[in-house]
């Protein structure tokens, strides 16, 4: 009854520190801020998927072509990386460091007070500081605190000391009498709606939209259509879940993105990328295993900006998405 009710909204898919914060953020003088009045801004659309590997390594360990969404991206005018690669491979480290776009100089042997500090880096990060300085509204549909915005959803919780939190115990609620596996599906499910409709965004002064879906990242609710799939936990069973949800993740890209471009008249700025790869890749030499844990999809849209700043090998490093941005929309050097 739920994944009938999602394919009917959907219409063709689905719906229904110790680290030093990065203080030395510059500031916009009063005549960038005037020059800045006269003319429309860019809507900035940052989409991550969690757990989106690379091209490459889909090819390598799954022995699968992504060609089809490389291709879509391309036709629409996306830069795309066939090979990224990302120093970490934990999503509060790695959205840490895209942000502040730059490596975490420090990390603490204390699991608690570290989690606490790179949850603070996240808050206080340099794109959403410098956006708002310039007069961006920041919108969160992430897992992560941003300045004063809230996180929309759930997902890191620190445990009491008998292991359990908030978040588990109403997992197991959501288990037991929906059939979905996890809170954060259905978070998924609503930023998706957020994004189509866009009845929920501003529309009076440009925005900043990180909205972080929980895929293909387990628990593995959904095949490549949107129908609900069983979780299993062979290795083999749980790499075709992984590949199914990557599909399902390719076809609301292309939804996203036909939506964004058809119905945002601002020459939006999209990132769409993964915060690090696979880390479940168990049948192969621990080198490997490595590598994959460390890659992801990156793809940026600048509308007709120019692309002087990206070429090829920048693009393959997660860290200069929103240095390029900066660079070309404001002519930062950051």
């Amino acid at each position: 009854m739920f994944t009938a009710m999602i394919l009917f909204e959907g219409g063709s898919v689905f719906f229904k520190t110790n680290i030093p914060m990065q203080n030395n953020i510059p500031k916009p003088n009063s005549k960038s801020l005037t020059d800045n009045a006269h003319k429309k801004l860019p809507n900035i659309y940052f989409i991550v998927f969690d757990g989106y590997t690379s091209f490459k390594s889909l090819r390598d360990f799954w022995n699968y072509d992504n060609v089809g969404i490389k291709q879509f991206l391309t036709s629409k005018g996306f830069m795309v990386a066939d090979n990224c690669v990302t120093p970490y491979s934990e999503t509060e480290k790695c959205i840490g460091a895209y942000l502040n776009m730059n490596l975490i100089k420090k990390i603490q042997k204390s699991q608690v007070y570290n989690t606490y500090s790179l949850l603070n880096n996240i808050k206080r990060n340099r794109t959403t500081n410098l956006l708002s300085s310039y007069g961006y509204q920041i919108v969160n549909l992430s897992i992560f605190d941003l300045l004063n915005k809230p996180r929309y959803y759930t997902f890191f919780e620190v445990q009491d000391i008998f292991g359990n939190s908030a978040l588990s115990i109403v997992n197991k609620v959501i288990r037991k009498y929906s059939g979905i596996s996890n809170y954060a599906t259905y978070e998924n499910l609503m930023i998706s709606q957020i994004l189509l409709k866009g009845d929920e965004l501003p529309c009076e002064q440009p925005f900043f939209i990180y909205a972080h879906f929980m895929l293909p990242h387990p628990a593995y609710d959904f095949n490549r259509y949107g129908l609900r799939q069983y979780s299993h936990d062979t290795i083999s069973l749980e790499k075709m879940e992984y590949l199914e949800q990557i599909l399902f993740a390719n076809r609301m890209i292309r939804i996203f993105v036909n939506r964004i471009l058809t119905k945002d008249k601002t020459k939006p700025i999209i990132v769409i990328q993964g915060d690090h790869g696979f880390r479940n890749l168990s049948d192969t030499t621990a080198k490997a295993q490595n590598t994959e844990a460390h890659s992801l999809l990156n793809a940026i849209y600048l509308s007709n900006y120019s692309k002087t700043y990206y070429d090829h090998k920048t693009l393959e490093n997660p860290l200069n998405n929103f240095r390029g941005i900066f660079k070309t929309i404001f002519n930062l050097d950051l």
